[in-house]
């Protein structure tokens, strides 16, 4: 969280709107077609977010527009296929869902004050609609268009819901739910329709990744006895413990291009990073750091780098890690605290 949430002739207006409508939209700064990273940074004194190329050059402040004074605002997500920023802003009355473009032109109040305290924003693949977690009663699952109109509570104030994953055709969300008693991961259509419980069954399933072609997910869940990671088919059948160790083994990410998946051990006594084959074969240990924690982990788009922050003394700093074995590399380095990493695609 931060701080910082005429008339003319009709010839003229109407040109002037064609102009428009014909320019290209803005949007970030990328030197290469790596992608761009996100991130949370104090470095001018304050909580500010920033992009930065994959290298961690062209730093810049991401401009979010004329925001309400004191304004507490989530990190931005990018909406490729709507070119545009969306993020949730809290000025101490209200929680307000905004998008806005790059370059801080044409801020929307997408919930027009409505009673919605939201987090968690995730665009729909095609950009229709926005996803996103709400504590209006309970912590529910709403999804609306992407300009803010016909809100609809997915979950309806049943159990706790929350963390969001989209399906690749954008038709079905994903989330974790305890509405069945025990902690479950569930599936519900974008109309609200066919509510089902995949990982039904004993034990708690927490953090899961839904597969690049939308036919598995990955989870961490205690079902085992120990926590380890599980695949099922998005149809709920074939569960498989994929790392089998008595080790406590979390927070699985899978790759964009399928191939692998990501998680977090203390196998090796403290919290390191680790990577797996969707099969459990084959698992190999990338940083070795038991000191310190790997946090916001993330994919880069090309599925061969992983982004993530961790806190060295009293400093934190963002770092990219190779699959390859490569060593991590420091690419803020800053005196500041910096964290909260994203990688996105700017197309």
């Amino acid at each position: 969280m931060m701080k910082i949430k005429y008339p003319l002739v009709a010839f003229l207006a109407l040109f002037s709107i064609f102009l428009s409508a014909c320019q290209s939209q803005p949007m970030p700064s990328a030197a290469t077609d790596k992608g761009l990273i996100i991130f949370a940074s104090d470095r001018d004194g304050k909580e500010n977010y920033y992009t930065m190329n994959p290298d961690g050059s062209d730093v810049r402040k991401v401009n979010l527009g004329n925001l309400p004074p004191n304004s507490i605002v989530d990190r931005p997500v990018w909406s490729p296929s709507q070119k545009e920023y969306v993020f949730t802003s809290n000025s101490g009355t209200n929680s307000v869902i905004y998008s806005v473009r790059a370059d801080g032109s044409r801020l929307k109040n997408l919930t027009n004050s409505q009673n919605i305290i939201a987090a968690d924003l995730v665009p729909s693949p095609d950009g229709k609609y926005l996803a996103f977690g709400s504590a209006e009663i309970e912590a529910d699952i709403f999804v609306m268009k992407s300009d803010g109109s016909d809100p609809l509570n997915l979950t309806k104030y049943a159990g706790r819901n929350a963390n969001i994953a989209w399906s690749p055709d954008s038709s079905t969300i994903y989330f974790n739910s305890n509405r069945a008693g025990t902690p479950n991961i569930f599936s519900i259509k974008v109309d609200g329709s066919g509510l089902t419980n995949i990982t039904k069954g004993r034990g708690m399933d927490a953090t899961f990744s839904l597969s690049s072609d939308g036919k598995q997910l990955a989870f961490d869940t205690d079902r085992s006895g120990n926590i380890d990671i599980f695949t099922i088919d998005i149809n709920g059948e074939n569960p498989v413990n994929i790392t089998n160790d008595p080790a406590r083994d979390v927070e699985p990410l899978w790759s964009p291009d399928g191939k692998w998946i990501a998680f977090k051990s203390n196998r090796g006594g403290g919290w390191d990073i680790y990577l797996t084959t969707p099969d459990g074969k084959t698992i190999q240990q990338l940083t070795n750091t038991p000191d310190v924690d790997e946090l916001g982990i993330g994919w880069a788009p090309d599925s061969q780098h992983l982004i993530y922050s961790t806190k060295i003394g009293n400093q934190s700093d963002i770092f990219i890690l190779g699959i390859d074995g490569t060593p991590p590399v420091n690419i803020t380095n800053n005196p500041a605290n910096d964290y909260g990493p994203g990688w996105f695609q700017v197309k």
